[in-house]
């Protein structure tokens, strides 16, 4: 995994096991719960690369994915108490386009400001800007896996891999 922040590139591994995916398909009723937590909204139809996609916006109720999050096994208990999202979010957004043939994930963004007016689980007062972009594609084919450069020498990560919110 790579992360870049204040212009620091680190690169960390993990081992990640053979029955992860029983993880993930076990996790159905955990996944059903948040996404109880989400208004969704499809606003037009667009192509990416190549693929006919619905456009779906999603605006979530803060308290209701907060309760969904901290009923989540190893969330809840791990945070104690969690932070209220409604006081911390100014904006979240998620846009997701969705193949209209297969409804396989084709692309995601997500943009977040959270305003954090005390230091919360370890992050310092002030705010933070979160912008994701995710393009998916060539479901079900073979891939050929380069390692990026400097990935090599990535930092050894936690001994235990866990999917979020499974």
């Amino acid at each position: 995994m790579m992360m870049s922040l204040m212009g620091q590139t680190t690169w960390t591994k993990q081992p990640v096991p053979a029955d992860i995916w029983e993880t993930v398909e076990g996790s159905q009723s955990q996944l059903e719960g948040l996404l109880g937590s989400v208004d969704a909204e499809v606003v037009k139809e667009e192509k990416v690369n190549g693929v006919n996609c619905y456009v779906v916006e999603i605006a979530p109720d803060l308290g209701q994915l907060q309760q969904a999050l901290m009923d989540q096994p190893g969330i809840g208990e791990g945070l104690g108490e969690m932070p209220d999202l409604e006081s911390m979010v100014e904006e979240l957004s998620f846009k997701l386009w969705v193949a209209k043939d297969t409804y396989f994930l084709s692309k995601a963004r997500i943009n977040m400001t959270l305003n954090m007016a005390d230091e919360t689980a370890g992050i310092p007062a002030g705010t933070v800007d979160l912008s994701l972009e995710i393009v998916a594609y060539d479901y079900n084919q073979s891939i050929s896996i380069e390692l990026p450069p400097g990935a090599e020498s990535a930092e050894e990560g936690s001994s235990s891999f866990e999917l979020p919110f499974f």
